[in-house]
């Protein structure tokens, strides 16, 4: 008995005495900005394939992901609040002094638009600490500037080519796809604002394409070639 017991003190003694590895630097990460009607999400999704069948071929284990909805889904998990009240201060929503009065006497897991905010900048800089990681907005440029090994991509488009897709795809009339536009434009700045150090200068993007004028496999192609050559990969 006493054998053992000298035995297992002598392994916990090494383990409390061994160096723990260094953490490396933080990233990479890529970040992109998109206007309504852009599509980011599809223009992720194709970059990460590429990216990935590079990281196969090099027999690497790190694969690359993105992430847009999960991190309302971390945030929320983290305050113990329903993922659509984070919804509503990523999606910028107006809510005014009554509503934030009656949220905090009737609720007890009532948490300020500040604190949701804090921890969806916590969130997304853990995350992208990490690294091997594209965010498709939530502010994500704004969080993830300060982070030297990141690459910050912006899509826009003409409201009058966006409202055409828009239209279409909301079966929405022209006038009314144009209005919802410009609100959601204007709320996304907003929350790109938001999340912005005070102390970064524009530009704050490292590339910017114009979705009416180059496809979505030449901006896929023009990003992995940039990307590869940053050596992200």
């Amino acid at each position: 008995m006493t054998d053992l017991l000298l035995k297992y003190m002598m392994e916990r003694f090494n383990e409390q005495e061994a160096p723990k590895p260094k953490p490396g630097p933080p990233g990479p990460v890529i970040t992109i900005s998109r206007q309504l009607g852009c599509s980011g999400n599809d223009i992720a999704k194709k970059l990460i394939d590429r990216i990935n069948a590079v990281v196969h071929e090099k027999g690497r284990k790190k694969t690359w992901k993105h992430l847009n909805k999960e991190i309302i889904d971390q945030s929320a998990k983290e305050l113990n609040l329903h993922p659509n009240r984070v919804k509503e201060v990523m999606d910028a929503k107006e809510r005014n002094a009554i509503d934030h009065v009656l949220s905090s006497l009737y609720s007890k897991y009532y948490k300020s638009d500040r604190t949701i905010k804090r921890t969806i900048s916590e969130v997304v800089k853990s995350i992208a600490i990490e690294g091997h990681i594209i965010i498709v907005g939530r502010g994500g440029v704004g969080i993830t500037r300060d982070i030297k090994n990141s690459f910050h991509i912006r899509l826009e488009g003409s409201v009058e080519w966006r409202a055409q897709y828009i239209s279409k795809k909301h079966e929405i009339s022209h006038d009314e796809a144009i209005k919802y536009i410009l609100d959601i434009d204007r709320k996304r700045e907003k929350i790109i604002e938001s999340f912005c150090c005070e102390d970064v200068e524009p530009p704050i993007y490292d590339v910017m394409y114009n979705c009416c004028t180059i496809p979505q496999d030449d901006i896929v192609d023009s990003l992995f070639t940039i990307i590869s050559k940053r050596n992200m990969i």
